[in-house]
């Protein structure tokens, strides 16, 4: 029976092998070109959270696919054993497929007699082929010229940011400078200050500039996360929009229907670390996220010890999750209750059982509802407005900043004074 064959039809029936092809560099040119359009669309259907059953493949690829490769894999193997024989047979055929050529060039330059020096590269670089996910270093010239490209231009001003990341609050962003993607950012807050909320107003902001998005909320469900953000976009209160102007629930279905044309993809099925890893890796191969944001680090499972070394395991996991996706990883954690107590500003010390979030993290940025507002009155319970602080308390090549915010209840939404 063709490998081919039997690795799609495994990974029909057990998804979890789509996520060992990827992260074993399982290449696209270890299948024929029908069964690289079935891989290529399980992979796809993967990185969504969709099913990836022979129906699903059918019904994502309608004319496009290839029925009887289809059918053909279902029927040839439902095992998740033979399926990992398969696997390891087609990595070594997509090593083969890229080493081919390289070698007929290297006994091309021998049969024509290469100066030594050309030979030896290309004899050297046979050896990559067969080690196709450990990237080569970029050498100190690549690195310079990226460099003097990159210093260029931001000097005449020309430089692409629609990539970076930003608040959406502008006079923050403007002290803060934006985020960019080889940042891991960490967003700490006190227990129901709005950590949750500022999250998803980023999100939703970052959609808008066309970025795309993906939400691991841990803490409730998908469905509650796209539904808070048409809520803040259409400025309704979600807990009595029964009770809301015919006009705005209206702008809230117009915000949903916005959304779904935006490029956001909400888990909240991917509890541990190993899954939420697993779905950045299908992510970063197949739909090439430009924010992920976890809300949040503390209910991450899969570590052991005490909170303390939990919260640095997990902080230490997301160094390589953000190599890995290529792109910001916003994440959020919880303050501890020292600030609170004591009536002041969070420092980078508060963050609860913080292990080593701080040290880890380029960018920590502080969410804070001072006891008193900016004029002197004191914050109470139920009021529809509070006055909060947002700080950036480290950012590794950049400054620290400071800004007053407002905060609308009802709404859920963040807003600076100008807006």
């Amino acid at each position: 029976m063709n490998k081919e064959s039997i690795f799609i039809g495994a990974c029909l029936a057990c998804p979890e092998l789509i996520d060992d092809g990827i992260a074993q560099g399982l290449s696209n040119a270890a299948f024929s070109q029908a069964h690289r359009t079935l891989w290529q669309t399980l992979v796809g259907l993967r990185s969504k959270a969709q099913l990836t059953d022979c129906n699903s493949v059918y019904l994502a690829l309608g004319d496009k696919c290839p029925v009887d490769e289809l059918f053909a894999a279902e029927k040839a193997c439902q095992s998740s054993v033979t399926g990992r024989k398969a696997l390891k047979s087609l990595i070594w055929e997509g090593q083969l497929a890229t080493l081919k050529p390289a070698l007929q060039d290297a006994i091309a330059c021998v049969i024509r007699g290469g100066k030594p020096e050309e030979v030896s590269t290309l004899v050297e670089g046979l050896q990559n082929h067969l080690k196709p996910t450990e990237s080569e270093a970029p050498s100190l010239t690549q690195l310079i010229t990226e460099v003097k490209i990159w210093a260029e231009q931001e000097i005449a001003g020309t430089r692409d940011n629609r990539d970076l990341v930003t608040t959406g609050l502008p006079s923050f962003d403007n002290l803060s400078s934006p985020m960019e993607a080889h940042e891991y950012v960490v967003v700490g807050a006190r227990t129901s200050i709005g950590k949750s909320s500022f999250m998803s107003q980023i999100a939703s902001h970052n959609l808008n500039r066309g970025l795309r998005v993906a939400y691991f909320t841990l803490e409730t469900s998908a469905g509650a996360v796209v539904k808070q953000i048409a809520g803040q976009r259409a400025k309704v209160n979600l807990r009595q929009i029964n009770q809301e102007m015919t006009d705005r629930q209206q702008e809230y279905f117009k915000a949903l229907k916005r959304l779904g044309e935006q490029h956001l993809r909400v888990f909240d099925k991917d509890m541990t670390v190993g899954q939420i890893e697993s779905r950045c890796r299908l992510l970063a191969a197949s739909w090439k996220p430009q924010l992920v944001i976890i809300d949040y680090l503390g209910l991450i499972r899969g570590t052991d010890g005490s909170a303390y070394e939990r919260m640095g395991q997990l902080s230490k996991a997301m160094i390589p999750l953000r190599k890995t996706l290529g792109c910001v990883l916003m994440v959020a954690a919880q303050l501890n209750r020292s600030n609170e107590r004591e009536d002041r500003a969070p420092t980078r010390s508060d963050f609860r059982d913080a292990g080593s979030i701080e040290e880890d993290a380029h960018r920590v940025i502080a969410l804070h509802r001072p006891s008193k507002s900016h004029t002197g009155n004191v914050q109470e319970l139920g009021q529809s407005t509070y006055d909060y602080e947002l700080l950036q308390l480290k950012l590794r090549d950049g400054p620290l900043a400071y800004s007053r915010i407002k905060y609308f209840a009802p709404h859920t939404w963040f807003y600076e004074e100008s807006n």
